[in-house]
């Protein structure tokens, strides 16, 4: 299952969460902003999609551009600021 993640990015389909103990990773304004934006919806909605979360990102900020925005999302879930909900099977 790793290597069909690492090259089909599966991870992506999976609910994800905000990470309430993230590393400590210097952000830009802006990555703090979505970081920000990301931490109401989620007092919204609990788990959350990315699809959903870059929908309200997109809605909330409709200023700057779309791939600005998945950028700065891939970034922090990089970062570890947001991580995929691991569920056994």
């Amino acid at each position: 299952m790793d290597l069909i993640d690492k090259y089909f990015n599966i991870h992506l389909v999976h609910p994800h969460i905000i990470n309430e103990n993230p590393p400590s990773v210097q952000l830009t304004s802006f990555q703090e902003k979505i970081l920000k934006l990301a931490k109401k919806y989620y007092s919204l909605t609990g788990n959350f999609y990315l699809t959903k979360l870059l929908e309200f990102l997109i809605l909330r900020i409709p200023h700057e551009p779309k791939d600005k925005i998945s950028a700065n999302l891939s970034d922090l879930i990089q970062y570890g600021y947001i991580n995929q909900i691991i569920r056994d099977s």
